[in-house]
């Protein structure tokens, strides 16, 4: 009968050996192969890509449809849309109406006249201010045409003009004062109230 041989006992050197390969075996069995894990990273890395496009196309469609009226514009372009407003144009008027000069030194044609010696200032494209009730000056504007007004001479000659009307217009007069002052040139403040001056009814003579 064969006997079987006793067991040499481990030392310390040869049982650290061995414990150290069956963790490297263990180790080994547990990680997934090499090409998976690399797929897998790739995989993610694509999806995290594809996301983003997604995000950035939904976001220019939606840019596209916004409003109009809620997209950002310029100051300049505020300001235009703010004085172009039915409000903005409902809260002022137009001062409109004439000055007729009387002189026997008015000069000129029937449609273009205009005024000499101590009226010589009055001509087309005089200054216009118009003031509020509390003296402050809210518009300005001009004087526009004029229409020289006369008598034939005995012999048919050129007409020997009497009066010359200047149309005043100013635009863009406030609302909401009790009266207003026009002040053709330098030649002093003329009242009106409110109604005349927001009726086109205003009148002033000189000479």
């Amino acid at each position: 009968m064969t006997s079987t041989p006793p067991e040499v006992p481990e030392d310390d050197e040869a049982r650290a050996r061995r414990e150290l390969s069956e963790r490297r075996q263990a180790a080994a069995r547990d990680r997934p192969p090499a090409s998976s894990n690399w797929r897998s990273k790739k995989q993610w890395i694509a999806a995290g890509v594809l996301g983003a496009l997604a995000i950035g196309v939904g976001v220019a469609v939606d840019a596209t449809k916004q409003n109009p009226s809620e997209r950002g514009t310029s100051p300049l372009q505020d300001a235009a849309d703010l004085t172009s407003t039915p409000a903005a144009q409902d809260a002022t008027f137009t001062l409109s109406g004439g000055i007729t000069l009387s002189d026997s030194g008015i000069r000129g044609t029937a449609t273009d006249c205009y005024g000499t010696g101590g009226y010589n200032d009055l001509s087309v494209g005089l200054g216009v201010t118009v003031y509020d009730a509390g003296g402050k000056i809210v518009a300005t504007g001009s004087l526009e045409s004029s229409e020289g007004r006369g008598t034939e001479l005995s012999g048919g000659g050129p007409p020997l003009l009497l009066s010359c009307r200047f149309e005043v217009r100013v635009y863009k007069v406030p609302k909401g004062s009790d009266f207003y002052q026009v002040e053709v040139g330098r030649r002093g403040k003329i009242t009106v109230s409110a109604k005349q001056a927001t009726s086109g009814a205003f009148r002033a003579t000189l000479g």
